[in-house]
Protein backbone atom coordinates (compact mmCIF):
# COMPACT_ATOMS: atom_id res chain seq x y z
CA UNK A 1 0.00 0.00 0.00
CA UNK A 2 2.92 2.34 0.66
CA UNK A 3 4.23 1.75 -2.85
CA UNK A 4 0.85 2.51 -4.40
CA UNK A 5 0.47 5.70 -2.36
CA UNK A 6 3.98 6.84 -3.24
CA UNK A 7 3.36 6.08 -6.92
CA UNK A 8 0.12 8.07 -6.90
CA UNK A 9 1.80 11.06 -5.27
CA UNK A 10 4.72 10.83 -7.69
CA UNK A 11 2.32 10.89 -10.60
CA UNK A 12 0.56 13.88 -9.04
CA UNK A 13 3.71 15.87 -8.44
CA UNK A 14 5.06 15.75 -11.94
CA UNK A 15 5.03 12.59 -13.99
CA UNK A 16 1.57 12.98 -15.58
CA UNK A 17 0.24 16.56 -15.53
CA UNK A 18 -3.19 15.78 -17.02
CA UNK A 19 -6.19 17.93 -16.33
CA UNK A 20 -9.52 16.51 -17.40
CA UNK A 21 -12.30 19.07 -17.42
CA UNK A 22 -15.87 18.53 -18.44
CA UNK A 23 -18.30 21.29 -19.25
CA UNK A 24 -17.90 24.72 -17.73
CA UNK A 25 -15.87 25.06 -14.55
CA UNK A 26 -15.82 21.55 -13.13
CA UNK A 27 -12.03 21.28 -13.01
CA UNK A 28 -12.06 20.92 -9.22
CA UNK A 29 -14.28 17.82 -9.45
CA UNK A 30 -12.80 16.23 -12.55
CA UNK A 31 -9.15 17.05 -12.02
CA UNK A 32 -7.12 13.84 -12.26
CA UNK A 33 -4.19 15.42 -10.45
CA UNK A 34 -6.39 16.27 -7.48
CA UNK A 35 -7.77 12.74 -7.35
CA UNK A 36 -4.25 11.28 -7.42
CA UNK A 37 -3.05 13.64 -4.70
CA UNK A 38 -5.96 12.96 -2.37
CA UNK A 39 -5.91 9.21 -2.91
CA UNK A 40 -2.15 9.06 -2.41
CA UNK A 41 -2.29 11.19 0.74
CA UNK A 42 -5.17 9.12 2.15
CA UNK A 43 -3.29 5.87 1.51
CA UNK A 44 -0.14 7.22 3.16
CA UNK A 45 -2.20 8.31 6.16
CA UNK A 46 -3.77 4.84 6.32
CA UNK A 47 -0.31 3.24 6.22
CA UNK A 48 0.84 5.52 9.05
CA UNK A 49 -2.20 4.69 11.18
CA UNK A 50 -1.79 0.95 10.52
CA UNK A 51 1.88 1.02 11.48
CA UNK A 52 1.24 3.00 14.66
CA UNK A 53 -1.66 0.72 15.66
CA UNK A 54 0.52 -2.38 15.25
CA UNK A 55 3.09 -0.98 17.68
CA UNK A 56 0.55 0.11 20.32
CA UNK A 57 0.20 -2.00 23.44
CA UNK A 58 -3.01 -0.50 24.82
CA UNK A 59 -5.82 1.60 23.46
CA UNK A 60 -7.65 4.46 25.12
CA UNK A 61 -11.14 3.38 26.19
CA UNK A 62 -12.61 6.33 24.26
CA UNK A 63 -11.32 5.09 20.91
CA UNK A 64 -13.78 2.17 20.57
CA UNK A 65 -16.59 4.55 21.63
CA UNK A 66 -15.70 6.91 18.82
CA UNK A 67 -15.55 3.99 16.39
CA UNK A 68 -19.00 2.77 17.41
CA UNK A 69 -20.48 6.24 17.06
CA UNK A 70 -18.66 7.34 13.90
CA UNK A 71 -21.84 7.74 11.82
CA UNK A 72 -23.40 9.91 14.52
CA UNK A 73 -20.22 11.98 14.73
CA UNK A 74 -20.11 12.41 10.95
CA UNK A 75 -23.76 13.46 10.61
CA UNK A 76 -23.63 15.77 13.65
CA UNK A 77 -20.53 17.60 12.47
CA UNK A 78 -22.02 18.02 8.99
CA UNK A 79 -25.19 19.51 10.48
CA UNK A 80 -23.12 21.88 12.64
CA UNK A 81 -20.92 22.97 9.73
CA UNK A 82 -23.34 23.01 6.81
CA UNK A 83 -26.77 23.08 8.45
CA UNK A 84 -29.91 21.12 7.69
CA UNK A 85 -33.43 21.94 6.50
CA UNK A 86 -34.22 22.98 10.08
CA UNK A 87 -31.20 25.13 10.97
CA UNK A 88 -28.35 27.13 9.47
CA UNK A 89 -24.80 25.89 9.61
CA UNK A 90 -21.65 27.73 10.57
CA UNK A 91 -20.66 28.18 6.93
CA UNK A 92 -23.70 30.40 6.36
CA UNK A 93 -22.35 32.94 8.85
CA UNK A 94 -18.63 32.55 8.29
CA UNK A 95 -17.73 31.04 4.94
CA UNK A 96 -13.94 31.22 4.43
CA UNK A 97 -13.55 34.01 6.98
CA UNK A 98 -11.20 32.28 9.44
CA UNK A 99 -7.42 32.34 9.39
CA UNK A 100 -5.41 29.13 9.23
CA UNK A 101 -4.84 29.03 13.00
CA UNK A 102 -8.48 29.79 13.76
CA UNK A 103 -9.55 27.00 11.40
CA UNK A 104 -7.15 24.53 12.99
CA UNK A 105 -8.37 25.53 16.46
CA UNK A 106 -12.00 25.15 15.38
CA UNK A 107 -11.25 21.71 13.89
CA UNK A 108 -9.56 20.62 17.12
CA UNK A 109 -12.49 21.93 19.15
CA UNK A 110 -14.94 20.12 16.85
CA UNK A 111 -13.01 16.88 17.33
CA UNK A 112 -13.05 17.23 21.10
CA UNK A 113 -16.77 18.01 21.11
CA UNK A 114 -17.54 15.01 18.87
CA UNK A 115 -15.52 12.65 21.08
CA UNK A 116 -17.34 14.05 24.10
CA UNK A 117 -20.66 13.50 22.33
CA UNK A 118 -19.79 9.88 21.60
CA UNK A 119 -18.68 9.29 25.21
CA UNK A 120 -21.79 10.97 26.64
CA UNK A 121 -24.14 9.01 24.37
CA UNK A 122 -22.43 5.74 25.21
CA UNK A 123 -22.67 6.52 28.92
CA UNK A 124 -26.37 7.42 28.61
CA UNK A 125 -27.22 4.26 26.67
CA UNK A 126 -25.01 2.05 28.84
CA UNK A 127 -23.04 0.73 25.88
CA UNK A 128 -19.73 2.22 26.94
CA UNK A 129 -18.56 -0.85 28.82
Amino acid sequence: MTIVATLLLTVYYGALPFKVTVGRDYSWTWNLELVLQRLGAALLLAVLIIRVSIKMRSVSPRLPLVGRRSLLIYVTHLVILYGSPWNYGINRFCDKCLSVWSTMSAALLMGIVMIGLAAALSKMTGSGR
